[in-house]
């Protein structure tokens, strides 16, 4: 028999914990920089930008004084990738 170490046969992603560390001072330069020039441009805020965490959308909507309802799916819901 090998010594192989065994692999996990879950999705290492599903079984952690979302990131919600606030972003790095340079990462909030690049999205109040994104911001900027969207609302010049006519565009949505974040049009084309990547949210890449949870902390960086809390972050977001500190930022912008906005507000939502919290929506939490079963972890049966399938979402886009």
């Amino acid at each position: 028999m090998s010594e192989e170490p065994q692999r996990s046969t879950t999705n290492d992603t599903e079984s952690q914990e979302p990131d919600d560390n606030v972003p790095t001072p340079e990462r909030q330069a690049e999205l109040r920089a994104a911001y900027e020039k969207n609302v010049v441009e006519g565009k949505a805020p974040y049009a084309r930008v990547e949210i890449r965490s949870l902390g960086e959308l809390q972050w977001v909507m500190q930022e912008r004084g906005w507000s939502a309802m919290s929506l939490t799916l079963p972890r049966t819901t399938s979402r886009p990738t």
